[in-house]
């Protein structure tokens, strides 16, 4: 059994679409041109827009490196961003803000990761950008992407079968893998946690001169590729440091894909809860709570605390009866003696002596008349496995009620 994927759906094509736009006019041949001018003295090579950054000749030529060159300038990037911000609907920008980077908001559940994929391979084809660096703030989404890959890797091999795709996930272990990524030809995709970039350069390893790598740095064959940086949640690396260690790549340009921007830059796109759910791409979050109640219900008596101030005091979960007849889980506070039927607010599930006998402290205890000593954090009455059973048994009712 196998996921399939539909490329037709109309709203990830108006996101990869809107952030090809953006490099409008640059021209397929590109890395050619800027190979040549490699070729030229350094006193020959023109000032082009994207020669300012130290790193963009240096150390190119000695790994051997093939990267992203873009030769659009500043102006023509902004008209660029500015006519898709009209036809999304944006604020237009008045210019970039810190620099060229990209915001696209994508609601959770909406094919964010399938999104950004497949954009990679759209400017591929169009401008040959072969090297992507997917920045997360987690080793747990760093896999996720991993798996995300090996799932669709089959699907974009029949999209673009022209188009040659390699991964890579990076390891400070295995630093030296860094010189693929930095000489292949192919397009390239490198998954890295935003731990393995940030920090103090004496122990990170990809600040570190490795013999393997001709006494280079990991992150120099990295800067000589220009990467164009795909963040994935990016509101998790936003604090000063993460962000200069996002400028240590020398990217290119920053595509940072989220539902939740803490920081608003250039936006290119939005699609919010509430035009997802009006497209029907995401379900309302319904909440619903499972109680076990009738005569076959056990009572229902949890310990949550107890303590002496400056009497004997136990808190104890109840399901306790609610004014208009209804039952729900309540927090009481209880002494020495208590009547647990009084306590619930007449739940007959608690009639027949259910009463505190003893409250203790060490170790921190209750005595129930009708069922012996309970700990703080144990729960008596409650059958978890029937309340799952029919916690998903609701869910399913109610998915396939929506569904009709």
């Amino acid at each position: 059994m196998k996921f399939q994927f539909d490329s037709r759906q109309p709203y990830q094509t108006s996101v990869i679409e809107s952030v090809t736009d953006i490099f409008d006019g640059q021209p397929a041949d590109a890395d050619q041109l800027l190979t040549n001018l490699q070729r030229l003295p350094p006193q020959q090579r023109p000032n082009l827009p994207d020669s300012g950054r130290q790193g963009t000749f240096n150390n190119v030529e000695e790994i051997g490196a093939y990267g992203n060159n873009l030769v659009l300038d500043e102006k023509t990037i902004l008209e660029n961003l500015q006519r898709v911000q009209d036809k999304n609907g944006l604020e237009i920008s008045d210019g970039l803000v810190d620099g060229f980077q990209l915001d696209i908001e994508m609601e959770t559940g909406t094919g964010k990761t399938y999104v950004y994929l497949r954009t990679a391979f759209e400017l591929s084809m169009k401008y040959k950008f072969n090297k992507y660096i997917i920045l997360v703030p987690s080793a747990a989404i760093r896999e996720g992407v991993k798996t995300s890959i090996q799932l669709m890797r089959e699907h974009f091999r029949h999209l673009y079968p022209q188009i040659n795709m390699d991964y890579a996930v990076y390891s400070g272990d295995r630093a030296e893998d860094v010189r693929d990524f930095a000489t292949g030809t192919s397009l390239q995709f490198l998954v890295m946690t935003i731990d393995s970039i940030r920090g103090d350069k004496n122990t990170r390893i990809i600040h570190q001169q490795r013999d393997r790598l001709s006494g280079l740095h990991p992150l120099d064959y990295l800067q000589a590729t220009r990467p164009i940086v795909i963040m994935d949640e990016p509101q998790n690396m936003e604090s000063m440091l993460a962000q200069s260690a996002v400028a240590d790549l020398h990217p290119m340009c920053t595509l940072r894909y989220s539902a939740t921007h803490r920081t608003t830059r250039n936006a290119v796109y939005r699609l919010d809860p509430i035009d997802a759910h009006r497209l029907e791409l995401i379900k309302k979050i319904v909440v619903s709570d499972a109680l076990e109640l009738g005569n076959t219900a056990k009572p229902y008596v949890k310990l949550l605390e107890v303590k002496r101030d400056p009497s004997f005091k136990a808190s104890l979960e109840l399901i306790c009866r609610k004014k208009d007849g209804n039952y729900a889980k309540k927090k009481v506070s209880a002494t020495q003696g208590a009547d647990l039927e009084r306590l619930s607010g007449g739940n007959p599930a608690y009639d027949g002596n259910w009463r505190i006998s003893e409250i203790s402290i060490e170790p921190e205890q209750i005595e129930l008349t009708n069922y012996g000593y309970l700990r703080v954090g144990e729960a008596n009455g409650e059958d978890q496995d029937a309340v799952f059973r029919e916690m998903i048994r609701e869910t399913l009712r109610e998915h396939i009620r929506k569904e009709k």
